[in-house]
């Protein structure tokens, strides 16, 4: 089953959207990325990798470089639309519960696929714009399970950091615009983790039962290197930029 249909209508700057979701496609296919719910709610895919990093998280989860772990993709169509007025609280609400609803899937999803079963880490990569406020988004994302670990480092070059910053800034200009608000090329990263443990303990119990969870993976996904859990898309906490909002943004 196909899901590239986005939920809502993107009318305004069509050749600009055409262009942006036919890269955001090939971007998916060319690295594998799947969804694991079709609800409308998710947020998240996911890509199955092997770990770039040798790790132990908080708790006592150990990683080894090239074990199996699972990125997790924003699903940029799918994050709550922040309205004229700017991130509110209604929105911030909104996307947490997304947030929250989209890790419940996730944890039933796994708790399905046997075939995933040596997969003990999971991780979001966080674009950010400067230390400050990557530790905004640490704290934001900490509220989930999230944690950073100081031995993991990001070992882009400069010119692909760049690009996945100016791919990131035109998915969310298509898919959300207010989002934008004059925002900075956020061009450093900020890797965080979840173990499964954690995971399954968090997520894995009442709530799990309410999603429409994929049986199997397909090739669709929010792509580029990447859009994970963009910081401007995140929940209360995190830091949004203040600017006049563009022309289109819709009314709330």
């Amino acid at each position: 089953m196909s899901t590239d249909v986005p939920p809502r209508e993107f009318s305004s700057h069509a050749f600009l959207e055409s262009a942006v979701f036919a890269l955001d496609r090939w971007l998916r296919q060319r690295r594998g990325v799947f969804e694991y719910s079709l609800e409308t709610q998710c947020v998240f895919r996911l890509e199955l990798r092997p770990s770039d990093d040798t790790l132990v998280l908080a708790d006592g989860t150990r990683l080894r470089a090239g074990a199996p772990v699972l990125a997790l993709h924003l699903w940029n169509e799918h994050v709550p639309l922040m309205g004229r007025s700017g991130p509110t609280v209604a929105w911030a609400h909104k996307t947490s519960r997304a947030i929250r609803a989209s890790l419940h899937e996730l944890a039933r999803y796994l708790a399905k696929r046997s075939d995933l079963s040596d997969v003990r880490v999971l991780y979001a990569d966080v674009r950010v714009s400067g230390a400050n406020q990557a530790e905004r988004a640490a704290r934001a994302l900490g509220r989930y399970g999230f944690e950073t670990v100081s031995a993991s480092v990001d070992r882009r070059r400069i010119p692909q950091r760049m690009a996945d910053a100016l791919f990131v800034l035109l998915m969310a200009g298509v898919t959300n615009p207010c989002t934008l608000r004059s925002a900075p090329m956020r061009h450093a990263n900020l890797r965080v983790f979840i173990s499964r443990a954690v995971l399954e303990q968090r997520y894995g119990g009442r709530g799990a039962d309410r999603v429409t969870s994929a049986e199997r993976p397909g090739v669709h996904a929010p792509a580029g290197d990447d859009l994970v859990a963009s910081p401007e898309q995140m929940p209360p906490g995190d830091a949004v930029l203040d600017s006049e909002s563009p022309s289109h943004c819709p009314q709330q």
